[in-house]
C-alpha cells in the first residue's frame, strides 16, 4: 500500500464497518467524518446544497476542500518527507 509517493513503512493499518467500529470505541450513532467528492462540473456552494437539501445534520459546520488540500491539511504533518498528489 502506498499513501501519495511514500509507502506505509510497515505500519498496520485495521478497518471495521460502521457499526462495528462504533461498538468497539463506545461511541454508538457518532462518526469522525463524513467525505464526499462532487461530481465532475458541481461548484463548492452546489455541493453543500445538495448535502443540506439530503437532510444531513451534524453540530460541526461543513467544510469543502479539494483532494490536495485535505491530503495536505492531514498528512504533510503527520508524515515527514510526505508530499499529496493533485486533486
Amino acid at each position: 500500500m502506498r499513501l501519495g509517493d511514500i509507502g506505509t513503512a510497515g505500519a498496520t493499518f485495521t478497518v471495521f464497518d460502521l457499526a462495528t467500529a462504533q461498538r468497539l470505541f463506545d461511541r454508538p450513532g457518532e462518526v469522525d467524518a463524513i467525505r464526499v467528492a462532487a461530481q465532475s462540473g458541481v461548484s463548492d456552494a452546489e455541493l453543500v446544497r445538495r448535502i443540506e437539501a439530503a437532510g444531513v445534520t451534524t453540530d460541526v459546520p461543513l467544510r469543502v476542500e479539494t483532494a490536495k488540500a485535505n491530503a495536505d491539511r492531514t498528512m504533510a504533518p503527520t508524515l515527514p518527507g510526505a508530499r499529496s498528489r493533485t486533486a
